[in-house]
């Protein structure tokens, strides 16, 4: 019958004003998310943050070419790695200046057995060289 044939027509407009509302509102929602979660998290401490192992890479590289130096008496050796030893830890210093997080004591030394390590000073104190701001 026609009016049969009116309600079908109506109950689907009626479907396809649902089916759009509600998808719209899924779209919406899923963008919402995208997007507005990561900004919870965007200043927080970051949690993959590689600088400081390439800081310590850095510095073990300086170090061991100054502690080579010292090991074979080059005076000339020893002068260079330290200047090129404290002007890495100067960068590095400045690195973190305006960072939330960074490192709090820096030493040059060498490593004993097991885990042990013997700060070195008198042939480098990067504490009085660099001027750390750093604490703890």
């Amino acid at each position: 019958s026609d009016e049969d044939i009116k309600k079908v027509k109506m109950a689907k407009v009626i479907s396809n004003q649902l089916t759009n509302g509600l998808s719209t509102r899924v779209a919406f929602l899923t963008i919402a998310l995208v997007v507005i979660l990561p900004l919870f998290t965007m200043f927080t401490y970051p949690e993959v943050e590689d600088s400081m192992a390439a800081w310590t890479e850095v510095l073990a590289y300086d170090a061991k070419d100054l502690y080579d130096g010292w090991l074979e008496g080059n005076a000339t050796q020893v002068e260079l790695m330290t200047e090129r030893l404290v002007a890495s830890a100067v960068r590095m210093r400045d690195f973190y200046r305006d960072i939330s997080h960074g490192p709090f004591l820096v030493e040059f030394g060498v490593a004993g057995s097991g885990e042990s390590f013997a700060a070195l000073p008198s042939l480098v104190d990067l504490g009085q060289r660099v001027n750390w701001t750093f604490s703890e």
